[in-house]
């Protein structure tokens, strides 16, 4: 046999004797735990868990949900299509909410199955504590906006919108409408405190009609969100 025949035949029985290589998709979770903290009973707090595709060829994430025995005062809040292809290099997220329904720890698991050939099952721990519990009065809402308003003015998170002097006398009037309903709300006239707190939140809810007395920012948003949940927690007349 020829040389150059020779070398040929040592050449391809090498290449038959590497085992083929195929790529495959990789699951990587982030993260594997979380611990929402302590949360007040009645809100609610959410976190982002990121699925990602680490592999070299395409994955397919088939499932995910709650392992028996998790409480209920956590919820996947996304809304997502399964199974769901994840391209290699690529990722998407899922939205968990802790909302406790009572005082003290809770705890879930969320299992997610793949097509990862090396780890079709990832689960991640979750756990958060409800606090407090007791009923907060409308007269402590309003209290609690307040002082709010009154560290946030003084920390410069909340301004007043409009150039010039504008700005101060259409923050002060809000603080007047919410001092306003205050009073309002200790006479127990909780139909004219609602309007005065409406006239409040459409001077704070993002809208150019009426407009803003606050310019548009987290803490202007916050302000809305306590205003109306006060609105919606006053009792009729």
């Amino acid at each position: 046999m020829k040389q150059s025949h020779v070398v040929f035949v040592m050449l391809l029985a090498l290449l038959l004797a590497v085992p083929s290589v195929h790529a495959e998709g990789d699951i990587e979770v982030v993260p594997f735990d979380y611990d929402f903290g302590d949360v007040n009973i009645g809100s609610s707090i959410a976190t982002l868990v990121k699925i990602n595709n680490v592999g070299d060829s395409a994955l397919t994430v088939n499932a995910i949900g709650f392992q028996a025995g998790s409480s209920t005062d956590f919820a996947i809040t996304s809304t997502m299509l399964l199974p769901r292809t994840i391209s290699a290099g690529w990722y998407f997220e899922v939205e968990i909410t802790f909302a406790p329904s009572a005082a003290g720890l809770s705890s879930a698991t969320i299992e997610i199955t793949s097509e990862d050939p090396d780890e079709p099952l990832v689960v991640v721990a979750l756990s958060g504590t409800g606090i407090g519990g007791g009923t907060v009065t409308p007269l402590e809402q309003v209290e609690s906006i307040l002082d709010f308003m009154g560290e946030s003015i003084a920390d410069g998170s909340l301004i007043g919108s409009g150039p010039g002097k504008s700005a101060t006398h259409r923050l002060k009037a809000l603080v007047n409408m919410i001092e306003s309903a205050r009073n309002l709300i200790e006479a127990e006239l909780f139909e004219e405190a609602r309007h005065k707190l409406e006239s409040a939140y459409v001077h704070t809810d993002g809208q150019n009609r009426p407009p803003d007395f606050v310019v548009a920012n987290d803490a202007a948003s916050d302000l809305a969100g306590q205003i109306m949940e006060l609105i919606d927690s006053l009792p009729s007349d």
